[in-house]
């Protein structure tokens, strides 16, 4: 359903195979293309607004989060799904498994994609906020410290240089993510 006087009515604009659908993505640049994050297995795309869906990825187990889209390169997607990494180059259409260097043998959640900057890639390894410069294959922990739990990464959007990490506590860096501190 959607919206345009701040929640005081709505309007169905699309329906889902079914209800086990925990998080709807709409493209940076092209809105017309939706993805549907299922809270089983399956990823779900619609190239029509939400009125056709197609299933793009399907994992074996439960598991599958972490989806992103690159606004600095909008043809570019991620997925992360058991600690396993996925990169789409056709805008979700298709999905390769890739090999990547973590940080400390800790499991990964995908948080961020770079907003301008391509290949530039921000995870949380439990306890570590880490970043990738190449596209997710290879990690550095940029927290200097261990940090509770991180949920989410936004860049300020005033100004490219700096991101904003929160969970447990409040963190920014200054430098597109090259070193944080806690702020609250």
């Amino acid at each position: 359903v959607e919206t345009s006087n701040f929640g005081e009515s709505w309007t169905t604009v699309s329906t889902l195979p079914s209800s086990n659908f925990s998080k709807l993505l709409v493209h940076p640049t092209r809105t017309n293309l939706w993805f549907a994050m299922g809270v089983a297995k399956t990823l779900l795309r619609s190239s029509n607004a939400g009125q056709k869906w197609d299933t793009v990825y399907a994992a074996n187990q439960y598991g599958a989060s972490g989806l992103l889209m690159s606004p600095a390169t909008p043809s570019r997607m991620y997925l992360e799904d058991r600690d396993t990494l996925y990169e789409s180059a056709d805008t979700g259409r298709t999905w390769q498994r890739f090999s990547y260097t973590g940080v400390m043998g800790y499991s990964i959640a995908l948080l961020a994609a770079g907003a301008t900057t391509a290949d530039r890639l921000y995870a949380y390894f439990q306890g570590r906020i880490a970043i990738s410069t190449d596209r997710g294959r290879t990690w550095s922990d940029r927290t200097l410290k261990n940090v509770m739990t991180v949920s989410g990464i936004l860049q300020a959007p005033n100004n490219s240089s700096v991101l904003f990490a929160w969970g447990t506590d409040l963190h920014q860096s200054t430098d597109q993510g090259m070193s944080w501190r806690t702020i609250d």
